[in-house]
């Protein structure tokens, strides 16, 4: 006897992802040092209940991108300088 599964077939979760990721978004996979993550725990805490939406540590490496772009366009040269 040849069973049938009735129903519909469940999507995976990592396609369903894929659908709702917004298109100018690019994946990519960051190593931060204990210390940065730390920080980055800290800031996210901070701001927990002081802003709606909620700020995650994506939102914070996405500022802090767009901050160090920012920099750069204002002084190509700022990373030679010996500054942290």
């Amino acid at each position: 006897m040849v069973k049938k599964r009735l129903g519909r077939r469940k999507q995976r979760s990592g396609a369903k992802k894929a659908e709702t990721k917004p298109p100018d978004l690019v994946k990519t996979t960051v190593e931060l040092r204990r210390d940065q993550d730390g920080a980055l725990e800290r800031i996210k805490l901070y701001y927990r209940d002081r802003s709606s939406p909620r700020i995650d540590k994506k939102a914070l490496i996405q500022k802090a991108v767009d901050l160090l772009i920012a920099e750069f366009n204002t002084n190509k040269d700022f990373l030679l300088t010996g500054d942290k």
